[in-house]
């Protein structure tokens, strides 16, 4: 679906269902079947174990920019099944901390990739080696892409890395030391796919094949970029405030399942 479906499109359903897939899931878990966590616990954290492997694994072989992005939001998804697992207030609280700054990851990559996609010679941007002349032609574009790949694997101090701390400290809280364990394993791993990009971008020889020429930008779509790079960089300086935000947010959510 992501390969065929035009960018912005993509982008949607690469975000939104997500979140609205998860609140559904919040309320129907944590109400009708709580009871019974024992019992969905352990599904919920195998489909976690699933989704970081296959995600991971799978995004080190792909070569075209969409199915990557696909792949990797498998990985983000197991991650989010890790705070769903908990059962607690601070599951919910990190998971929609974590799939806040994961929509704002995902709507940064794919708004470059929009920025992009008719901006190459000859054909349309579809392979991770097209993005190889990236810092000599964009050079604020490759460098705010580089910054959320960075974000994704989890490097401090940027979004990303509160984002999965916040996870991991939560399935540290329950008890879930084997699977919190697992994913810090899993980011190192997923780190050398993402930085796979920035070796393109910067230090790989210039494909003469693929030149990206400059043309007038979109105005909502720079200030898209520009708030969504602002925010991955700079949280460090002050998270408390997203944080209170899905804290509160979870609290609503939890007072108002019991």
């Amino acid at each position: 679906m992501y390969e065929g479906a035009p960018t912005p499109i993509s982008a949607l359903f690469a975000s939104v269902p997500k979140l609205g897939l998860f609140l559904i899931l919040i309320k129907l878990f944590y109400i009708l079947f709580y009871d019974l966590i024992f019992f969905w616990q352990n599904e919920v954290l195998l489909c976690s174990l699933l989704s970081v492997l296959v995600g991971t694994f799978s995004a080190l072989r792909q070569t075209k920019i969409k199915r990557f992005l696909a792949f990797s939001s498998v990985t983000h998804v197991g991650f989010l099944l890790i705070a769903f697992s908990t059962g607690t207030l601070e599951g919910i609280s990190s998971l929609l901390f974590y799939m806040l700054i994961y929509i704002i990851m995902t709507l940064n990559a794919w708004s470059i990739v929009l920025f992009l996609e008719y901006r190459k010679k000859g054909s349309r941007l579809r392979y991770i080696t097209d993005l190889q002349n990236l810092s000599k032609t964009h050079p604020l574009i490759a460098f705010t892409l580089a910054m959320n790949l960075f974000s994704m694997a989890g490097v401090p101090p940027l979004a990303g890395f509160f984002a999965k701390m916040y996870v991991f400290f939560s399935g540290l809280e329950a008890s879930l030391n084997l699977i919190v364990i697992t994913g810090i394993v899993i980011s190192v791993i997923s780190a050398f796919y993402y930085l796979r990009f920035i070796k393109l971008m910067y230090f790989d020889g210039i494909n003469q094949g693929y030149m990206f020429v400059s043309s007038k930008s979109d105005t909502c779509l720079v200030y898209l970029l520009g708030l969504t790079f602002f925010v991955i960089v700079f949280l460090f300086i002050n998270p408390n405030f997203l944080i209170l935000f899905t804290e509160s947010l979870g609290v609503f959510l939890f007072s108002s399942i019991c």
